[in-house]
């Protein structure tokens, strides 16, 4: 078996690219992989979107190794299984930091959240952003808190929580 891809979001044939190593991705772009055996595809086509923001591939300064998923540009799905999705079911509180490796505006920051009452999995009840130039000395940008009726919806969907805030000077870390 090959699998051959493409990143123009063009359905893969056998003679697209071979996957043999890291494929490098440095834009938004949409990732499509097929197996193929003796020149034909077995099975369905696998479409990734890698979304692309100022924290995508940015080193995660946290204890969970899990956090990296926070900025691999990859969205879970409805799955929660389909491990793409960070899970801090035993904390009530955590905390990570996002390294932007070199001081940027921001004042938005943007979470995927996944809601599946079915797995009782549901967003948080707030979230605060703190932003750095330092890595030392950080300073609140804004809090967002849920209600019991926003946190505990019927239903499994994805939501985005958007974070908004006045950004007065560059930061490295949020």
């Amino acid at each position: 078996m090959e699998i051959h891809y493409t990143t123009d979001g063009s359905e893969p044939t056998a003679t697209s690219p071979l996957y043999e190593k890291i494929v490098p991705v440095k834009e938004a772009l949409t990732l499509k992989g097929a197996t193929f055996a003796y020149g034909r595809q077995m099975g369905k086509t696998l479409i990734l979107p890698v979304r692309w923001n100022l924290a995508t591939a940015k080193p995660v300064l946290g204890t969970n190794p899990t956090e990296k998923l926070l900025t691999n540009g990859i969205r879970g799905s409805l799955k929660y299984s389909d491990f793409e999705w960070c899970s801090w079911a035993d904390n009530d509180s955590v905390s990570f930091t996002i390294d932007l490796l070199k001081p940027e505006m921001l004042n938005t920051l943007t979470l995927g959240c996944i809601t599946n009452n079915g797995m009782a999995i549901h967003k948080p009840a707030s979230v605060r952003v703190e932003v750095s130039d330092d890595n030392s000395k950080f300073r609140e940008a804004v809090v967002q808190s849920f209600t019991s009726e926003e946190i505990f919806r019927e239903g499994n969907f994805i939501e985005n929580l958007s974070l908004n805030w006045e950004a007065h000077r560059p930061v490295m870390y949020v």
